[in-house]
């Protein structure tokens, strides 16, 4: 019975922890005023242990993890309230996503693993 409620408890926690990398839910939890509420903003805190491994590896939505970090801020909570800010916050996330590869060389290798062209148009050689 321990056992199956450490696992419930692990898999909401989980849910919960990756639900923050939606900017949407981030500003109604704004809105509604649970980042306004101390006990709420304390929960946030205890779960930033998910930042760590080996619980970082369950994680899909990486972005969550830095929204994690950034609830600690009054400013960012307070922030969130404003539509504006949430959609910059989800226009981030997806100039992130889109141009992702510019900023991971291993995703953009060509095939031979040779060369990678950058963002800026820029080519280098790798190992010739």
């Amino acid at each position: 019975m321990v056992e199956s409620s450490e696992k419930v408890r692990f898999e909401a926690e989980l849910e919960f922890v990756q639900s923050l990398a939606n900017p949407n839910y981030l500003h109604y939890l704004a809105q509604h005023r649970y980042l306004d509420d101390p006990d709420f903003v304390e929960y946030l805190d205890y779960l930033q242990y998910w930042r760590d491994f080996p619980y970082c590896s369950f994680i899909v939505f990486p972005h969550c993890l830095r929204m994690l970090e950034l609830l600690q801020q009054d400013s960012f909570r307070a922030a969130l309230k404003r539509a504006d800010f949430k959609d910059f916050i989800f226009q981030q996330q997806h100039w992130h996503w889109k141009y992702r590869q510019c900023t991971h060389p291993s995703e953009s290798l060509s095939k031979d693993n040779t060369s990678h062209t950058r963002a800026d148009g820029v080519t280098s050689t790798i190992g010739t």
